[in-house]
């Protein structure tokens, strides 16, 4: 999957470099300082360590073997895989929050000391875009094994036959994410309405205030490009097609599906969390303008925004997924 594995990596820098030029920073930002390149290969290097401790070392570089190899493996051996990758993740997460608190507590204590108050935060802002990049490249990688556990386990005799359900079912559904669509719209204005207090001139009522294009191209692009570079991409499509027609799929084609969307929630999060990091970052830089700050604040939320509305309607995907294979 090395091949794989790099792809990744070379969608995740584009969107990176994209992520900063539209945040107001410039090239260089998103090239990495050294003391960020650092940073970065020192939460590599604390994760390589745990995996090594752990003893899942010998089968987690198995990741890296290329595509032929890797389809020879024999179904334990991808087993132990896809729990070194879990591990891992586990590690980052703690890691990122291992490196949050370092930050927020410096920061506190030298709360006084205005030049170094930049330093903390961005070691906080930095050690989550981090550790989300990583968390990405994890859970496409561990997509990827899931499948190839599918494949490997699924009968080869299993009925490829799909059957599809009346009209009527196909209505009521598209009735369902109607009215499904309408309550969260409805509660996203109920809270906004009467537990916000705006004081400019943006409010609800400004749909454009709500839509911010950047943001939405950095959540739903790499996600995409990921898809197609890890082969998750038909199943992913193939599973939203199903549950729109209401169409009949068996065992192994309902976990296919379910790992291709569950893998898109998760890195649409995390692609969410490392937007809103870039867009404070540049917040940071500009503390100056006042004026522009509380605005600024709004974009470097937005896509935060977006990933829960799609992991919504992603998680009700997943769900309608297990009752058309039953």
């Amino acid at each position: 999957m090395i091949i794989e594995f790099l792809l990744s990596c070379l969608v995740l820098l584009i969107s990176s470099i994209f992520g900063t030029l539209v945040s107001g920073g410039v090239l260089f930002d998103a090239l990495f300082y050294p003391s960020d390149i650092i940073l970065f290969g020192l939460l590599v290097v604390i994760l390589g360590v745990f995996i090594f401790i752990s003893g899942y070392g010998k089968v987690f570089v198995k990741i890296f073997s290329s595509r032929k190899n890797f389809r020879k493996l024999e179904l334990g051996t991808l087993k132990e895989i896809e729990k070194s990758i879990v591990y891992a993740s586990k590690v980052a997460v703690y890691e990122a929050i291992f490196f949050v608190c370092i930050g927020t507590v410096y920061f506190y204590v030298n709360w006084m000391n205005t030049q170094t108050l930049g330093f903390q935060l961005s070691l906080m802002i930095l050690s989550l875009r981090y550790i989300c990049t990583i968390e990405i490249l994890l859970f496409s990688m561990k997509a990827i094994v899931k499948k190839q556990i599918i494949l490997f386990m699924a009968d080869a005799e299993s009925n490829n036959e799909t059957g599809k359900k009346s009209n009527k079912v196909k209505i009521i559904s598209l009735v369902k994410v109607l009215i499904f669509s309408a309550i969260l719209f409805g509660l996203a204005v109920f809270v906004v309405m009467n537990y916000t207090r705006n004081e400019s001139e943006i409010y609800f009522g400004n749909i454009g205030t709500w839509f911010d294009l950047p943001s939405l191209i950095l959540v739903i692009a790499p996600t995409m490009l990921l898809l197609s570079c890890n082969g998750l991409w038909k199943d992913f499509f193939s599973g939203i097609k199903a549950v729109a027609k209401g169409e009949e799929i068996n065992i192994s084609e309902k976990y296919r599906f379910e790992n291709a969307v569950s893998t898109v929630r998760y890195i649409v999060l995390c692609l969410s969390v490392i937007a809103a990091m870039l867009g404070y970052y540049a917040v940071l830089t500009y503390l100056d303008n006042k004026a522009a700050l509380g605005p600024n604040m709004m974009i470097a939320t937005i896509p935060c925004f977006y990933a829960v509305i799609m992991n919504l309607i992603l998680l009700s995907v997943e769900a309608k997924l297990n009752h058309i294979s039953e």
